[in-house]
C-alpha cells in the first residue's frame, strides 16, 4: 500500500501532462491485443487511477475492453445484415461525494487520457494522506472454457450453420411462410481494476441465435420462436442440431394458428416453464437498485404461501449469464433471493452493496465500456416444486396457458409488469383446448405473489437470451410451470405489428 498526499497526486497528473513527447500511454493500457502483457498493463492504468484520485475522487475504477462483434440477420431467405465490429475502449468510473460519475474514450494517446480525466467534475480538497493500494491481481476459475473462439470462426461457417436451420424451418410444412434469424456472437478481452487494489482480466465468449417461424393459412397468422446460446464458443454449432431448433419453432408457429379471442372473465393462468414471466415480476425488483421499490421492507416476510424459491447463479457452465468474475471484478456467486416464499436478500454490485452496507453480491454488469456498471441478472432461476404439469393442467377447469412471452417491462417502483404472449392457449376441463389470439398481461408483482397456489416439477433451463433496460446483456432464464388461483388486465396485441417489429428487430 502506497501513501500519498494530495499534491503528489496532482504532481504526477502534471508530470504525465508534459512528457507527451516521451511518454505514450497507449502501450501502458493494452499491451498486446490478447492482454499478454500485464506489468505494462499494470503501470499505465496506475497512473489513470491516480490522477483520477488526485482530482478528488473516493474511489476510481478502470474497465479495458477489446472485443470483435458478429452480427447476422437473414429474413425471407435474403441475408439482410452481416456485419463484423471490433470495438477496444477504456471507461473510467469514479466515486465522488457520495455520487457516481462515469466517462469512456477510445483514445488511449496521453491527450485521449487527459481529456478523460479532464472531464470529470472535481471533488473535495483534502489534507489528509491517502492510501493508495497497488495492484495484486486475482485468478478465478473459469466457469465456461472456450473450445472455439466465435472471433476465429468464419463467416461463411456461421453461414452455413444458419441456411439449414432454415433450409429445416421451410421444409416442416408449407404453412410456414417466412423465417426469421437473429444470430450474434461477441468474443471479449477486458481487465478491470480499480484504486482498493483490485486488478484482474480474462476472456469470453457470448453467442445467441433467435429462431422465428412465421405460419400462414386462411388468412391467419401465427409466430413460434427457438432460442440457442449462451457463454461458449462457436463449439455451439456441432452441439446444437439446426434440425432440432428449426422444428421446435415451426411446430410452435403451426399451433397458434386459427386462435380465439381473449376469455373477459376472471380465470386460473399457468405460466409454462419457458414463459420468461417472473424474470420481470422478480427479477428487476430483486435488484438492489430496486430496493426502495415494491420490496422496500419486506426483508424475511413471507411473500407468498407457496415453497417459491428463487436463485440467481452465474456459476453455472455455458449458460449466458455465466462468468467468473462479474464486471466489477467481483468472483460469481449463487445467491437465494426468496427462499420458499420468504424474502432473502437482493442482487448487488460494488455501489448499492456500499449503500446498504453488505458485500457485492456478484451481480455488477454493463454491455461495454462506454456504460457503468448497474446490478444486473445473471442465470434467474425459479426452483422447481413437486406438482407434475398433468397435475396443474388437470385440476384447471378453466383457465390460460401462456407459453412464450418476449420484450416485456418491469415497472418495480411501481410494482407492477407487463409481458406480451405470442403462445398462449385456452384450458377447458384440464386440457388444451385451443390457441389464443396474442396478448399483453399485465399484473402487480405483489399480487402475483399472493395468487401463486401450484409450483411444477417440470423445470427447464431456458437458452440464453437478451435483457434490455439502460443497457443490453445477456441472461438465462429456468423455472418450472406456475399456476395463479386468479388473471389480472389483458390487452389484446396486433400479430401483424408484432411480426413488423420482429422483422425490423437487431440483436
Amino acid at each position: 500500500m502506497k501513501k500519498l498526499k494530495r499534491r503528489d497526486f496532482l504532481k504526477m497528473g502534471m508530470l504525465s501532462g508534459i512528457g507527451v513527447a516521451t511518454y505514450s500511454v497507449a502501450p501502458y493500457i493494452f499491451g498486446h491485443s490478447t492482454f499478454k502483457n500485464p506489468t505494462l498493463l499494470k503501470k499505465g492504468i496506475e497512473r489513470i487511477i491516480g490522477r483520477a484520485i488526485a482530482k478528488g475522487a473516493d474511489f476510481a475504477e478502470t474497465y479495458n475492453e477489446r472485443s470483435v462483434i458478429s452480427s447476422i440477420s437473414v429474413n425471407s431467405r435474403a441475408v439482410a445484415r452481416n456485419e463484423t465490429q471490433s470495438i477496444r475502449g477504456l471507461g473510467l468510473r469514479t466515486f465522488i461525494n457520495d455520487g457516481v460519475q462515469h466517462q469512456w474514450s477510445e483514445d488511449f494517446s496521453e491527450r485521449g487520457i487527459s481529456d478523460l480525466i479532464s472531464k470529470m467534475n472535481e471533488g473535495q480538497a483534502r489534507s489528509k494522506e491517502i492510501e493508495y493500494r497497488t495492484f495484486k491481481e486475482l485468478s478465478f476459475p473459469e466457469i465456461s472454457p472456450i473450445k472455439i473462439p466465435p472471433e476465429s470462426t468464419p463467416t461463411k461457417r456461421k453461414l452455413e450453420y444458419l441456411r439449414e436451420v432454415e433450409h429445416f424451418a421451410y421444409d416442416f410444412d408449407k404453412r410456414i411462410k417466412d423465417v426469421i434469424l437473429l444470430y450474434q456472437d461477441k468474443t471479449q478481452d477486458l481487465s478491470i481494476a480499480n484504486s482498493d487494489g483490485l486488478f484482474v482480466q480474462g476472456k469470453r465468449s457470448d453467442i445467441i441465435l433467435i429462431v422465428i417461424a412465421l405460419a400462414e393459412h386462411k388468412g391467419t397468422c401465427s409466430i413460434g420462436s427457438s432460442f440457442i446460446g449462451g457463454n461458449m464458443g462457436s463449439e455451439i454449432f456441432d452441439r446444437e442440431a439446426p434440425g432440432k431448433i428449426a422444428k421446435e419453432a415451426a411446430a410452435q408457429a403451426l399451433e397458434l394458428l386459427n386462435p380465439k379471442p381473449i376469455p373477459k372473465e376472471k380465470l386460473s393462468i399457468i405460466f409454462a416453464n419457458k414463459s420468461g414471466i417472473f424474470h420481470e415480476c422478480l427479477g428487476h425488483p430483486l435488484e438492489a437498485r430496486h430496493r426502495e421499490g415494491v420490496f422496500k421492507g419486506k426483508l424475511n416476510e413471507q411473500l407468498t404461501s407457496q415453497p417459491l424459491t428463487v436463485i440467481d447463479d452465474a456459476t453455472i457452465p455455458d449458460l449466458g449469464g455465466s462468468f467468473s468474475f462479474d464486471d466489477e471484478g467481483t468472483k460469481s456467486q449463487i445467491k437465494v433471493l426468496i427462499e420458499k416464499g420468504i424474502l432473502r436478500g437482493f442482487m448487488y454490485d460494488r455501489y448499492y452493496a456500499k449503500k446498504y452496507g453488505v458485500e457485492s453480491t456478484g451481480n455488477g454488469r454493463r454491455a461495454s465500456y462506454k456504460f457503468p456498471p448497474l446490478t444486473r441478472m445473471t442465470n434467474f432461476m425459479i426452483e422447481e416444486g413437486d406438482i407434475p404439469f398433468e397435475e396443474i393442467l388437470k385440476e384447471t377447469k378453466q383457465g390460460i396457458l401462456a407459453v412464450s412471452g418476449s420484450g416485456g417491462r418491469s415497472f418495480s417502483m411501481k410494482g407492477s409488469y407487463m409481458l406480451p404472449f405470442y403462445a398462449a392457449f385456452y384450458v377447458e376441463n384440464g386440457k388444451v383446448a385451443y390457441p389464443l389470439q396474442p396478448f399483453i398481461y399485465q399484473g402487480s408483482i405483489l399480487r402475483t405473489m399472493q395468487n401463486i397456489d401450484m409450483i411444477g416439477d417440470d423445470f427447464i433451463q431456458s437458452s440464453t437470451g437478451k435483457c434490455g433496460l439502460e443497457q443490453v446483456i445477456t441472461v438465462t432464464y429456468g423455472a418450472p410451470s406456475v399456476r395463479l388461483k386468479e388473471t389480472e388486465k389483458f390487452i389484446p396485441l396486433d400479430i401483424n405489428q408484432f411480426i413488423s417489429k420482429l422483422k425490423n428487430s437487431k440483436l
